[in-house]
């Protein structure tokens, strides 16, 4: 235990930093008058940290982290993994209570649950309700990031109130993977949204085992128990996703029981020194968050390979991930894109070579080295130790990279932008590669189009391989179609992996998450606790 004096002399230094920067004003109030509150109501409300403001709680549309996490608890999509895993074979169903498909792959039918309810007295779902949520997803004018997942539908139709039947253009041996509670899959109330508008607050009306109350900007999300949900009445009375992004405010939150869940840090000596507490554990999801730099081909200097190969020669992840991360719960890249998913491959990555990259640069017209314009770049710890790290080691060659910081949203809306000749991103998806290459490294998917997903880079180099193994139905043949893919990707420089990692999160003892953590991970399609009726909070 830690000296009582000690502690309060941490709180106190956390609090009047916070205050003296402006950065997080009331926030250790704020939880603190929870913690009283919820001991005086006995209510049980599930306190956890979310990175940055949770803005577009419609699931067509969100992206970041914060989003995703907060829409996991509102909606469902036809099927789900089992809860605390991302096992391709435990997927199984969430409003499809049944599914099967033809010999070929062509035809998926699923069987929607009857009796249940939409949040807030919005009706039943219907297999109608399920039909429009696709045929949104995959409408242009709706704009959805995701609607490329879908370009193989050719159609989708209803057969009574209870069928819902896709038709796709070329067999899709992944199909269950695009009708997960995730992204596109998740399944949107029509009326709800044609009610709204643009009022993407009250857009968000879902099926799920929580429903929005509240969203106070820069604070917290609160969302409550939905006691009609179908698989039973949440054992929570609700959830305060509160944002919060000083890794120290989080710590000290969690360590008084002010947070219930909370972000760790993706460090060693962090990871190591805090596995000795006895108030809390920590754990990490899985898959791992795949995170790599991406340059951006349509602007200088990075049109030319030679100044990419000199970029990538000058960094070495192997020493960041066993230097900062520690490979407990971090692993050394073996391909520029994740290492765990179906159709990956390794391949031979370049790096850490100062000569070679200064030999390059000088090769393109950089004898003298180069200064990068300004890049923006987050204040989210995860991104920002890799910036500056990166910083470091391209200086030691004749690269400046300035980076101007600003709030990770900013961060977020500049990079698809395309303000960004350098764009450090971390990301987990459905394990199946055709997800990260469709959004990566797929010309429709550049930012800046109609159809833009997160291609930063301006990348069209495989698109067709990519269109051929997505009607390609014999698996082995697949990833011979991948690892081609893989090899050119790598081959052209556009992407240089740093780590993947495991990032650790803070689980107060109390928290039963109503599924076991295997050897201290879980697993999760977002970063950070997947949280169900089951959740519970042990008084």
């Amino acid at each position: 235990m830690r000296n009582k004096k000690f502690s309060i002399g941490i709180v106190l230094l956390v609090m009047v930093s916070m205050l003296l920067s402006g950065c997080f004003s009331g926030e250790t109030s704020e939880l603190a008058g929870n913690k009283t509150s919820q001991k005086s109501s006995d209510k049980k409300i599930l306190r956890v940290s979310i990175v940055g403001e949770a803005e577009k709680l419609d699931p067509h549309w969100s992206a970041t982290t914060p989003e995703v996490t907060v829409i996991s608890s509102i909606y469902n999509g036809l099927v789900r993994f089992a809860p605390g895993t991302t096992d391709l074979e435990k997927i199984e169903p969430d409003l499809a209570e049944s599914w099967d498909s033809n010999e070929d792959k062509t035809v998926w039918t699923f069987h929607v649950r009857k009796g249940v309810k939409w949040h807030k007295g919005y009706g039943e779902l219907t297999a109608e309700d399920v039909k429009w949520s696709f045929d949104r997803v995959m409408d242009p004018k709706t704009g959805s990031p995701w609607q490329s997942e879908y370009s193989n539908v050719d159609s989708v139709k209803t057969d009574g109130d209870s069928t819902v039947i896709f038709t796709l253009k070329h067999p899709d041996n992944g199909f269950l993977m695009k009708v997960l509670n995730y992204h596109g899959g998740n399944i949107v109330c029509r009326k709800a949204i044609e009610e709204a508008g643009d009022d993407h607050m009250n857009i968000a009306i879902g099926t799920g085992p929580f429903m929005l109350k509240e969203y106070r900007t820069q604070e917290k999300v609160v969302l409550v128990k939905n006691p009609d949900y179908f698989r039973g009445e949440p054992k929570l009375d609700g959830i305060d996703y509160i944002m919060m992004d000083d890794p120290t405010a989080i710590e000290v939150a969690v360590e008084n029981g002010e947070l219930h869940l909370g972000n760790g840090q993706a460090d060693k000596n962090w990871v190591e020194q805090k596995k000795q507490s006895n108030n809390f554990s920590i754990e990490v999801p899985k898959p791992k968050v795949f995170r790599a730099i991406y340059l951006n081909t349509s602007k200088k200097p990075f049109d030319d390979i030679r100044v990419r190969q000199a970029f990538a020669y000058a960094l070495n992840a192997s020493e960041y991930v066993k230097g900062y991360l520690g490979t407990t719960a971090a692993s050394i890249p073996t391909s520029p894109l994740p290492s765990s998913y179906f159709g990956s491959t390794e391949v031979d990555l370049i790096g850490n070579n100062a000569k070679k990259a200064k030999k390059l640069l000088a090769e393109a017209g950089y004898p003298n080295g180069l200064t990068l314009p300004k890049q923006y770049m987050t204040t989210d710890k995860n991104h920002l130790d890799v910036a500056i790290w990166a910083q470091d080691k391209l200086r030691k060659v004749g690269i400046e990279m300035p980076i101007e910081q600003v709030d990770h949203a900013t961060y977020q809306a500049n990079i698809r932008k395309d303000l960004n000749n350098v764009v450090i991103y971390g990301y987990v998806r459905q394990p199946y590669l055709d997800f990260p290459l469709s959004q990566f490294f797929y010309g429709p998917a550049t930012v800046g189009k109609d159809t833009a997903v997160t291609n930063f880079i301006h990348y069209d180099k495989v698109d067709e391989l990519l269109e051929t193994v997505r009607v390609t139905a014999d698996p082995e043949q697949q990833k011979q179609l991948y690892k081609q893919i893989v090899e050119q990707i790598n081959e052209d420089v556009v992407a240089i992996p740093i780590a993947e990692e495991g990032h650790p999160f803070m689980r107060r003892n109390e928290v039963d998450l109503g599924y076991k953590p295997v050897d201290g991970a879980f697993g999760s399609m977002f970063d950070g606790y997947p949280i169900y009726e089951t959740t519970d909070i042990k008084q």
